[in-house]
């Protein structure tokens, strides 16, 4: 963990900083939401009992629908301020890595950290979007961080951090929960398993002193290892320890380190107690039926793609990040060997994303659908944590090329993004239609049931009805019909019976859902 605190890497490191919020800025002013964003908008009208029941019946824990409470209850219903809250985790994340992670990692590592998410296409995203998912990766990410720094350094403040940021990832999204299981639980094995040298002195110990009966006593243990490790391997030699005494303290130091991670372990258990009971009821729900289709190869596959996005990137530039990926996998196995712990961070840091998403892929498979590609978007800080350590010693070049890469990648994704968020759906176009033609004693009637929540987002909801239960006999200026081709349509007979016509007033949308904008008024 060399760090050199170099002035070119903090311009580098805080442009990438600030150069990313304000890209995540300005995406912040439409008044384009997708269904899920829908859903976090309607719930944010109830009081704080209402959003944990509301979200008790739902498949998510409730921790961000009360964060964005607060900023509701604040600053207002307005769009732009629930997107702002979103993209303030994903800002903390970038100040994570470049605070925390330098200090404890370095420079180049953090540099690496701060490239790899902020370019990765799925990250801006999700950094606008009205969801989870940012305080997700924040609070992951974390977790991950001062597991480690638990590991290494030993501190209470850092089992305390630890489990306070796994508790809230686990009320934030449950695939994050799945991520925070897999991070304490390789804590506890790196605790309990011994080092290299502790075997290698026990094991020379036992096989120079084979026929001794007395093996289990100390003293002579001591003794047959002093021993051994004189006739066999020394010790590093800046290091003029007894052997034993080494081995003494290293189970000493675990013995400490087990007593705080058993601590903290039964803290997170008792701060999450109080949800057990509807994560147990969401579950028993879900595996009666869920939304999510069956998982086949080809979804495996997209699955494991999706975090460089091919409709972004080419694919010859996608190949090359694979190939990556792969070479520093490789490099990290390769030097992982020695038992540098350093090194062994980084593969926990890569293997909490992958068993995170061969778990959720494999109970998929065996019993109810319930993964998708993003719910590994938690643990993605931990894979670009595990990209900056394993690349932090490549050549110049290599890691010139590499950073170029992944800007072109972020410049790529930032253009998609603002595609999606500013052009490429109708919502201006409706809004604009609506606010020339509706007027106080209309109403808008739509077809999908599914959509009605998304609608009262852009609708007065004193207006809006849905088709079944409005009533075309009732008096009124106009009626405005949000008419998708593949639901119930209005009735002729019913138009017909109440001395009305219809007319079509064009091709418009919200979010996804398209629709035929039909006018019905008086004969």
């Amino acid at each position: 963990m060399t760090r050199n605190n170099d002035k070119r890497f903090t311009v580098c490191i805080w442009g990438i900083v600030a150069l990313f919020t304000g890209l995540y800025i300005s995406l912040l002013f439409n008044h384009n939401i997708w269904t899920d964003e829908a859903f976090t908008l309607e719930l944010l009208h109830e009081n704080v009992k209402g959003i944990i029941t509301g979200t008790a019946k739902d498949v998510h824990p409730p921790l961000y629908y009360l964060y964005a409470k607060i900023f509701y209850t604040v600053f207002g219903d307005a769009l732009i301020v629930q997107k702002a809250a979103a993209i303030i985790p994903m800002t903390a994340v970038l100040v994570f890595g470049a605070t925390v992670m330098r200090k404890k990692f370095g420079d180049m590592v953090s540099l690496l950290f701060l490239l790899f998410i902020t370019c990765v296409p799925c990250s801006m995203e999700f950094a606008v979007q009205v969801r989870m998912y940012s305080l997700a990766l924040l609070c992951v990410t974390v977790c991950g961080v001062y597991a480690y720094l638990a590991f290494a350094e030993g501190e209470k403040k850092d089992f305390v951090i630890m489990a306070v940021s796994g508790v809230a990832a686990a009320y934030t999204h449950y695939f994050a929960f799945v991520s925070v299981i897999i991070i304490v639980g390789f804590l506890l094995l790196a605790i309990l398993i011994p080092t290299a040298e502790e075997w290698k002195i026990r094991t020379l110990g036992r096989r120079k002193n084979a026929r001794s009966v007395n093996t289990d006593n100390d003293v002579i243990e001591e003794e047959q290892a002093e021993d051994a490790y004189t006739d066999g391997e020394a010790m590093d030699s800046t290091d003029n320890r007894n052997p034993w005494s080494y081995v003494m303290e290293m189970r000493a130091w675990r013995r400490g380190r087990l007593v705080l991670w058993c601590a903290a372990a039964v803290g997170m258990l008792v701060m999450y107690a109080p949800w057990m009971p509807f994560f147990i009821k969401q579950v028993t729900a879900v595996q009666k039926g869920y939304w999510i289709p069956e998982i086949t190869a080809e979804t495996i596959w997209k699955y494991f793609i999706w975090t460089f996005d091919l409709t972004i990137v080419p694919g010859v530039v996608f190949l090359f990040l694979v190939i990556l990926k792969g070479a520093s996998t490789y490099n990290t196995l390769k030097i992982a060997k020695y038992q540098d712990e350093f090194d062994f961070f980084a593969l926990l840091c890569m293997l909490v994303p992958t068993i995170t998403m061969i778990l959720g892929v494999v109970i998929s498979c065996i019993k109810t659908p319930i993964y998708r590609d993003q719910y590994v978007f938690p643990s993605l800080g931990l894979l670009a944590l595990f990209f900056g350590i394993s690349m932090r010693d490549a050549k110049r070049w290599l890691l010139g090329a590499v950073s170029a890469l992944l800007l072109l990648v972020g410049a790529g994704q930032y253009k998609e993004c603002f595609h999606q968020e500013y052009r490429s759906t109708y919502v201006p176009q409706t809004e604009a239609f609506f606010a020339k033609n509706l007027q106080e004693d209309d109403f808008i009637v739509y077809n999908w049931d599914i959509f009605g929540f998304i609608y009262k987002c852009y609708f007065p909801e004193e207006q809006l009805v849905y088709l079944p239960d409005f009533d075309f006999s009732q008096e009124f200026r106009a009626v405005w019909v949000l008419d998708t081709e593949w639901n119930p349509d209005v009735d002729p007979a019913v138009l017909e019976a109440n001395g009305l016509q219809m007319e079509l007033m064009g091709h418009y949308g919200i979010e996804h859902n398209e629709f035929d904008i039909y006018k019905i008024y008086k004969k």
